[in-house]
């Protein structure tokens, strides 16, 4: 139970001064920034030739997933949260919609899905990295966020999903270590 922070979320009893907030919401908006300042450096990378086309897409696709990731869970469990889209903010952002925030999560992913490698064609060396067949999850559970059904349908099956990713055979396997990145 993490020292007890667990379970004040499994009982609800949040109070205002719950420090794991606090880290949660700062967390986030680091990973959005530190995805925020990628874009350029990874398109200057590769202008340059310091990285492949191939490598800076990726880079890239990642960037957005990582983005769009934080902005999920964020507006998940705050609401709507300011949208923070370009590198430097002020933090005087002002409070964007739940719907504008999954609507971004759902463009994020859009731009990942055309840039990352699906499942298949990623080395055993590089498992755990984000994925065309993550970023069809994330999308589409945002969809539902927004109630868009058909389009949430048309992301879970979509043959990156289907195909690649599958339930365990048995749920309490979920957690062992020989099961990691199942």
């Amino acid at each position: 139970y993490n020292y007890g922070a667990d379970v004040a979320w499994n009982s609800y009893s949040i109070t205002p001064t719950f420090a794991a907030l606090d880290v949660f919401w700062r967390n986030g908006y680091i990973a959005i920034a530190r995805a925020n300042s990628a874009f350029s450096i990874i398109a200057t990378t590769k202008a340059n030739g310091v990285v492949t086309p191939a490598l800076g897409d990726r880079l890239t696709g990642e960037a957005y997933f990582l983005r769009g990731m934080n902005y999920y869970y964020l507006a998940g469990t705050f609401g709507g949260v300011p949208l923070e889209l370009k590198p430097g903010g002020d933090g005087l952002t002002p409070r964007s919609t739940q719907d504008q925030v999954f609507a971004q999560v759902v463009s994020d992913m859009k731009q990942a899905e055309t840039l990352l490698d699906s499942k298949t064609t990623l080395p055993a060396s590089e498992l755990g990295r984000a994925t065309k067949g993550a970023a069809y999850g994330f999308e589409g559970a945002a969809q539902m966020w927004l109630g868009n059904y058909t389009a949430a349908l048309a992301d879970f099956n979509n043959p990156e999903l289907t195909n690649n990713y599958h339930l365990l055979p048995n749920w309490i396997d979920v957690n062992e270590f020989n099961y990691q990145n199942s």
